[in-house]
């Protein structure tokens, strides 16, 4: 089911379509017929306002839960949404100019159905932000160097735990990202030092499997008592050890499927005094999200 999705939801934006296009052709075959009573284009309005939080929430989300057609679908979806309720607003305002002289009136049952949907709208827009949003701002988190070279994935993270499995697993971990190569194995691929530090923990010779979910670990605490984990190194590949100063991009170990790992990735969170730090990663400084791509050179 969910491998067709994308076929449903175009079906869903070609009935708007379809839809949309008789009622015009209706309402064009009654003007013919006699004149529309005057009309005000506030409900309209508002239902346009719904339409767009809507939309916009789609284009903001829908690359955390899906990929592929669905993804292109639901854009599609999303940008089909605003048109047609561009459409709509844009006839309700030219009727309510064309009988402005006869001062039309609205019911406040007329405000009812746009005034939900509005509101439905603004939560939607919310549960974008809430999603999508850098936990306390931009000012609270720390800018590090990608950790790793190549094109990567992010299989998880994100403010919430409905995109980040670490959240609140424990509380330090809320902004933590898991991240693997977005082709081929990411096994053995050097693991590189985000911030200037000094090694605070060092731990290399656990084996894939182990009782310590974390298990291989290189842990830098920069000059403000933040602390860098970087985890589930390969076995026997750490280049560093507790005490060493370390530099950005410096080389530190490689990229295993050690302690609770089921497959090779690099697990990377901040945290001071045990309460999370958002990561803002390279230049751009991005706060990644569950799915979101990226590509870094040495």
């Amino acid at each position: 089911m969910l491998e067709h999705i994308h076929i449903i939801i175009y079906l869903i934006a070609a009935a708007l379509v379809a839809a949309t296009v008789a009622r015009l052709l209706r309402d064009k075959k009654r003007r013919a017929a006699a004149p529309p009573p005057a009309q005000s284009a506030k409900p309209a309005l508002l239902n346009f306002t719904a339409a767009v939080c809507v939309a916009v929430s789609i284009l903001g989300t829908a690359g955390l839960f899906f990929q592929g057609q669905a993804l292109i679908a639901l854009r599609v979806l999303a940008c089909v949404i605003f048109a047609l309720s561009a459409m709509d607003a844009g006839v309700a305002i030219r009727r309510w100019y064309e009988n402005i002289l006869e001062k039309p009136t609205v019911r406040r049952s007329e405000f009812i159905l746009p005034g939900v949907a509005a509101l439905i709208g603004f939560l939607a827009l919310e549960f974008t932000v809430s999603l999508c949003g850098i936990p306390g701002g931009k000012d609270s988190a720390l800018a590090v160097d990608y950790p790793v070279h190549g094109e990567w994935k992010v299989v998880t993270g994100g403010p919430t735990a409905l995109t980040n499995y670490h959240h609140n697993n424990p509380v330090a971990q809320n902004s933590a990202v898991d991240m693997v190569r977005s082709q081929g194995a990411s096994e053995g691929e050097t693991i590189y030092a985000p911030i200037d530090g000094v090694v605070s923990k060092a731990v290399g010779d656990r084996s894939p499997g182990g009782a310590e979910p974390e298990g291989n670990i290189v842990i830098i605490k920069d000059a403000k008592g933040i602390e860098i984990w970087l985890a589930h190194l390969q076995q026997n590949s750490l280049l560093v050890q507790a005490g060493d100063s370390v530099k950005r991009g410096q080389a530190l170990a490689k990229c295993g499927a050690t302690g609770s790992a089921d497959v090779a990735h690099l697990h990377i969170h901040a945290q001071k005094d045990n309460q999370p730090v958002p990561l803002l990663f390279g230049p751009a400084k991005k706060f990644l999200l569950r799915n979101a791509l990226f590509q870094t050179t040495p």
